[in-house]
């Protein structure tokens, strides 16, 4: 079975200096070509989740789709890109992308002192 669709991603990277980000952002496309040896359907639920340093949950659903369950081989093509206007208002999803604040981790027993 195959199957073509879209995704889009945001590139950005965080500064060297820790403060914003160090060039602009770009909205890329990327057209995907996939051919399944294995493909399953079903109904799924989404729920988004953060917190003050990653805002995923600001982000609202508005519908979910099918869910999918594929395995096979993947090649993509970027028929366009772009460059985004106030970079400033993607920091905060570019950095929770990039990186993980491990004091927000739940911490193993033996590490926690009393």
């Amino acid at each position: 079975m195959s199957d073509e669709g879209l995704d889009f991603e945001l590139k950005a990277s965080p500064h060297v200096k820790g403060i914003g980000l160090q060039d602009k952002v770009i909205l890329t496309c990327m057209k995907n070509m996939e051919n399944y040896r294995v493909r399953r359907e079903g109904t799924a639920t989404l729920k988004l989740t953060g917190n003050e340093f990653d805002p995923l949950d600001s982000i609202p659903v508005v519908s979910v789709g099918k869910a999918c369950y594929s395995q096979g081989e993947s090649s993509w093509v970027v028929p366009w890109f772009d460059t985004l206007e106030n970079p400033d208002a993607y920091v905060p999803f570019i950095y929770g992308q990039k990186f993980d604040d491990f004091r927000m981790f739940h911490k193993a027993k033996r590490f926690v002192k009393e």
